[in-house]
């Protein structure tokens, strides 16, 4: 069985926003260009990231030979 104090704690517990009310809109998440130097620490981005990364090659013999993209080549 409930009581008084039961009922007013249970009221000032009970959550922010109402099932009626309208919750306010979520942050809007970083753009890109912010992320990449979100702390001040330059960071490159997932395409230069990609661009610098080595790219190898295998011929009919299974020779390897590696070709290293520069991220300005674009």
């Amino acid at each position: 069985s409930w009581t008084r104090t039961d009922l007013r704690i249970f009221t000032i517990l009970k959550t922010r926003y109402s099932a009626e009310e309208e919750l306010p809109p979520p942050p809007s998440p970083p753009q890109l260009k912010e992320v990449s130097t979100l702390d001040g620490v330059p960071r490159p981005t997932s395409v230069e990231r990609i661009a610098a990364q080595p790219v190898i090659l295998r011929d009919g013999h299974q020779q390897i030979r590696s070709l290293q993209y520069a991220s300005n080549d674009f």
